[in-house]
């Protein structure tokens, strides 16, 4: 019961696979704690950590001056703000330095106790991270990086591969991560047929694969389908059933996307 605090603050998560050991579903907070912080912010990962979660997801992108900074979309323009919370241009990080970045104001979009938090740099969380035991979901747009960024990317997580993991939303992509990190775990967001699992599995250690499926909700549903339409560039998924869960649960650890109510939580 201590572990979940979260859930009667109504803080967005994710369900990640039942320990043995521990005996309750690990879970993953989505951006930090981003219903309560700003979302990509240290404010929200050092709250994730603080509410006991086991895992945050998080997202990298790659500034002009190839410094790796944690923020969800290509531009700034949707959580950024100048001082004093005017709008921000939506200028794309990859045109904009670390420096430049640092002159827009990240959390009084979200409320204007957060006002002056920074877009911060992924090297300033790993440490706190990894001192604090919790793991780091790195979200699957890596796959759209330039081979540049990606490596930016790599070389930073170097020493940091027991705490890191990797995203991925298609069958090639999800092996080539694997080859490059074969020590890491894989978190196989994409569709679940039984010829994409069997060919994850034909390389991927079932204890290193991690199988997301969409909890039907209005956070999810633009994944298979429902009133807010499916987006073009994503693979349709499955609605999670009994039935689904159980197939995947050959192949790897069946995980769960996203949930904030307890009904839900239970209903997992």
């Amino acid at each position: 019961e201590g572990r979940r605090p979260w859930l009667y603050r109504n803080s967005g998560a994710s369900v990640v696979p039942y320990d043995s050991v521990m005996g309750y579903p690990r879970l993953c907070a989505h951006r930090g704690f981003s219903t309560v912080a700003p979302e990509n912010t240290m404010p929200a990962f050092r709250l994730a950590i603080a509410q006991g979660y086991d895992a945050i997801e998080l997202d990298p992108i790659v500034t002009k001056d190839l410094q790796v900074i944690l923020h969800h979309d290509n531009t700034i323009g949707r959580t950024g703000r100048l001082p004093g919370g005017a709008p921000a241009p939506d200028l794309a990080v990859a045109d904009l330095t670390y420096e430049e970045i640092l002159a827009y104001d990240f959390g009084i979009h979200k409320h204007p106790k957060f006002a002056g938090t920074p877009a911060p740099l992924m090297a300033e969380l790993l440490p706190i991270a990894k001192e604090a035991g919790v793991q780091l979901k790195i979200d699957a747009k890596i796959l759209k990086m330039t081979q540049e960024h990606q490596q930016v990317l790599f070389d930073l997580i170097a020493d940091y591969h027991d705490i890191c993991s990797f995203s991925t939303t298609n069958v090639p992509g999800t092996l080539a991560v694997y080859a490059r990190f074969p020590d890491m775990s894989i978190h196989y967001g994409g569709a679940c047929t039984a010829e994409n699992l069997e060919a994850l599995s034909a390389s991927i250690p079932k204890e290193q694969l991690h199988i997301w499926l969409p909890y039907p909700n209005m956070r999810t549903c633009y994944a298979f389908g429902g009133t807010q339409g499916i987006r073009k560039d994503l693979p349709i998924r499955p609605v999670l059933t009994p039935e689904l869960a159980r197939m995947v649960a050959k192949y790897g650890s069946v995980c769960v996307w996203n949930i904030s109510e307890e009904t839900e939580y239970e209903e997992c």
